[in-house]
């Protein structure tokens, strides 16, 4: 099945990205991430992965909005994609780690509980 190539943490991030990107909502793709590996259809480490995607996704959103607007809109909204790739680049590494910290936890929190790290 296709999702399992989601446990690949690269597709995984783009995966979450995107559909951030196209539903304008993180919480939807991170909604998306806890029922499908809750139903086993999708494993801990793409679940994870699309969750720190959908951070980088949300960038889309300013990036849309300040198409029209003034050049410090654009500023801004590059400013944010830069700062949020920065993030996800510092996250990057530590997956695997994070990964069996989280597998640790009660399978309902596993994959809310890393959203916040990925944010910080």
């Amino acid at each position: 099945m296709w999702l399992g190539k989601a446990d690949n943490i690269a597709i995984g991030i783009v995966a979450g990205a995107i559909i951030t990107a196209l539903v304008q909502s993180s919480s939807v793709t991170v909604g998306l991430a806890i029922i499908l590996s809750s139903q086993g259809l999708l494993g801990l480490t793409g679940a994870i992965a699309i969750v720190v995607g959908s951070n980088l996704g949300t960038t889309s959103t300013s990036l849309l909005a300040s198409i029209s607007l003034s050049v410090n809109a654009k500023h801004a909204a590059i400013a944010n994609l830069i700062f949020n790739t920065l993030g996800l680049l510092i996250f990057i590494p530590i997956i695997p780690s994070f990964v069996s910290l989280i597998e640790k936890l009660e399978t309902n929190y596993r994959i809310s509980s890393s959203y916040s790290p990925s944010n910080i």
